[in-house]
């Protein structure tokens, strides 16, 4: 009679057959796997087949009545046959064997609650086309297993797993990964109230799932490598110009001491030294930067090269290492830059040596000496524009230098800012145009748009005149109505009265003047075109103040 229940309680309440794989729903009703799956499939929801309670988390793996089902279709099967009129033993099977005999009445007794404990579960069907029976048409025989179904263990072989390491206790091959505690879960002597609520799947689904993690790494880290080596290859660049920068700065800087007298000696070498100084610390933030980047650059390169390794692990050596393999691939790409960028103000500010350099030494001097309210700034220059060597003046060559692409360039238009931007105050310059037939001056902010093509207009952050095919245009493009061609122009700009206006220097007479309001550094703006023609003047000049004991405009 115990075997008889205990069949009972290891039967599926969907099936009526022993349990295969069987699973707990959040209400503690259990099923065989494939059964609760083609219910839940054939019903569209997750309820209970008993309690019709839906299922809040699932199902979980039951490991416990697993063992106690395998255990229980392990033992050696016995069928009794009896006569369904007499209920008679007519014989019996056992280990293959066939046995005739009459039933002695505790047999009797047993089959007939076997034959009670089925007739009960037939008058309890579940709702579903799942694990519904047929009787044997025409056949006055029940065959009442005693101990077991037909059925015989099934032994899941998952391929790829020899060399699987086995439960300690039990020597048996984990079939089941614990995705929530990161470990493997054996069928035998784990309870599955320990992994409530976790996510417990197959364990090859669980390497081939965190496998395609893992490789979800690979492309960021190789864009970064990428990003990393083109920044590498800029700095060497603006390495090498640095040092081209040092030469034609020296030689200018020589050129203009050895004018002077040898009472100017000293200031020579105080502004080489300056210059050395700023050249050396630029130099030392590039290489500081540059070893950074080649760390970052040889760390992304190990770190792909161990991810490439390490997704080659099979089973659980890749499974234990992953939680390890996952911390040092965020860790490799929390510490590599996603957009690695050259840092602005890496070049010689070549501006601050050269620009008034007379001047500044007059000042010491108390000797009269050019000045000139504003340079040029070559770091600002595209490729295709040469400045003097004073920083004064600029022409169109149309002939592309080998210039460093350092965040500050304009690489697009024929356009260059001044060296000193301003945020207050009233500023002026005149600027030699002459009869170059394509010009523009004015102001930029500091904020234009440096890579892209541009036009001189106050949506792009530039106010400016012009001259294009022989007509003048104001800032909106509007054609402007000249009496005479200038042959200078004067630039005044009153920063904190929102004013720009534009002057021939020969009569003081205004060509134009916009107003607005500025809210950001404003840089003089120059653009010039090509010349079509030799006898035309290929460059534009500024022009330098008249100096005495203060600077007044010409």
């Amino acid at each position: 009679m115990a075997d008889f229940l205990l069949e009972k309680y290891l039967c599926c309440h969907v099936c009526s057959e022993i349990y295969t794989d069987p699973v707990s729903l959040s209400c503690l009703h259990n099923f065989c796997f494939g059964c609760i799956s083609k219910f839940w499939d054939e019903t569209k929801n997750s309820n209970c087949p008993i309690c019709k309670r839906k299922s809040s988390k699932g199902w979980m793996p039951n490991f416990a009545l697993k063992d106690l089902a395998d255990s229980y279709t392990k033992k050696e099967k016995r069928v009794y046959v009896i006569d369904s009129m007499t209920d008679e033993v007519i014989g019996s099977t056992g280990c293959g064997k066939e046995e005739k005999r009459g039933s002695t009445s505790s047999e009797k007794e047993e089959m007939r609650a076997s034959k009670d404990l089925r007739m009960e579960e037939k008058r309890e069907p579940i709702e579903s086309g799942v694990g519904k029976k047929r009787g044997s048409k025409g056949s006055r025989r029940e065959e009442i297993r005693g101990s077991t179904d037909s059925r015989t263990e099934e032994k899941h072989v998952f391929p790829g797993l020899a060399g699987q390491v086995l439960c300690s206790k039990h020597a048996e091959k984990h079939k089941w990964f614990c995705m929530d505690e990161g470990k493997a879960v054996c069928n035998v002597c784990e309870n599955p109230t320990q992994h409530s609520g976790h996510k417990v799947i197959d364990i090859e689904k669980a390497v081939v799932d965190l496998k395609e993690k893992l490789k979800l790494y690979m492309k960021p880290m190789q864009d970064n490598l990428k990003k990393c080596t083109e920044t590498e290859r800029k700095y060497k660049h603006i390495v090498q110009h640095t040092k081209t920068q040092l030469v034609d700065t020296e030689r200018q800087i020589k050129e203009a001491f050895e004018k002077l007298h040898q009472f100017l000696r000293d200031e020579e070498k105080a502004r080489l030294g300056e210059l050395r100084k700023e050249e050396q610390q630029k130099r030392d933030t590039m290489t500081t930067e540059m070893k950074i980047i080649h760390d970052q650059i040889s760390s992304l390169t190990t770190g792909i090269t161990t991810l490439e390794q390490d997704l080659k692990k099979q089973d659980l050596r890749f499974l234990k290492s992953y939680k390890n393999i996952q911390m040092s691939c965020r860790a490799q790409l929390q510490c590599t830059p996603q957009d690695p960028k050259i840092l602005s103000g890496v070049l010689i500010d070549v501006a601050k040596h050269l620009g008034n350099l007379k001047f500044r030494v007059w000042e010491k001097m108390l000797v009269i000496a050019n000045h000139t309210p504003v340079i040029m700034d070559p770091n600002t220059a595209p490729s295709f524009l040469t400045l003097s060597d004073d920083l004064t003046s600029v022409r169109n060559s149309g002939m592309q230098q080998m210039l460093p692409d350092n965040p500050e360039r304009c690489t697009f238009n024929a356009k260059i800012l001044g060296s000193e931007g301003f945020t207050s105050g009233k500023h002026s310059w005149e600027v030699e145009v002459r009869n170059h037939p394509s010009w523009n001056l004015g102001v930029a902010k500091d904020s234009i748009n440096r890579k892209d093509r541009t036009f001189a207009n106050p949506k792009y952050g530039i106010w400016a005149i012009g001259l294009e095919n022989s007509e003048y245009t104001d800032p909106e493009a509007r054609l402007l109505a000249l009496k005479r061609r200038p042959q200078r122009v004067m630039v005044q700009l009153d920063y904190s009265g929102g004013e720009l206006s534009f002057y021939d220097p020969r009569d003081m007479s205004k060509i134009y003047t916009h107003k607005d309001t500025f809210n950001e550094r404003l840089f003089p703006y120059f653009s010039i075109g090509k010349c079509k023609d030799a006898s035309e003047p290929g460059f534009i000049q500024i022009c330098p103040s008249k100096v005495s004991l203060k600077v007044m405009s010409s």
